[in-house]
């Protein structure tokens, strides 16, 4: 009976001493990130500030980077195709006072039709009103554009 009870109170021992290490390792965790907290609380907002300003202003700092209107992103080369011709018709005979060059571009797994080159969001924007009287799903991107073709 008594190796009974001793063998009891060992095993509540070999129990009790992981618990009470994992406790220790427990505030020795909370001091720590205390002491971190306090260390790095006074950092200033170290973002650049190429990375703050807006969008346009980002655009116009990458050389060759500005809008286009995007009017379709599909999985079908064909589609794709298609709606290029359909958009260089349409320009040809609806807004024949503008020019519009249509790219399709191939970013895996998608073709998307791209149109325009702009090198600030306000003209891309306006164009793209007039673009979603026939293609009402257009949306202006950022994208690579060619400098000599910029309106």
């Amino acid at each position: 009976m008594a190796s009974y009870r001793t063998l009891i109170a060992i095993l509540l021992l070999l129990c009790a001493v992981p618990a009470y290490s994992q406790a220790l390792e427990r505030i020795d965790i909370e001091r720590h990130r205390i002491r971190l907290a306090d260390r790095y609380a006074g950092l200033v907002n170290d973002i650049p500030e190429i990375l703050r300003a807006d969008s346009t202003s980002r655009a116009m700092i990458v050389r060759n980077s500005g809008f286009r209107i995007q009017i379709i992103n599909t999985r079908d080369v064909r589609e794709a195709e298609s709606l290029r011709r359909q958009f260089d018709e349409w320009v040809l005979t609806e807004l024949e006072s503008t020019t519009a060059h249509s790219y399709v571009i191939f970013r895996q797994p998608y073709y998307r039709v791209h149109v325009g080159d702009f090198r600030n969001r306000a003209a891309a924007q306006e164009f793209s009103s007039r673009v979603k009287v026939r293609f009402p799903d257009a949306w202006v991107v950022i994208d690579q554009i060619v400098q000599e073709r910029v309106r």
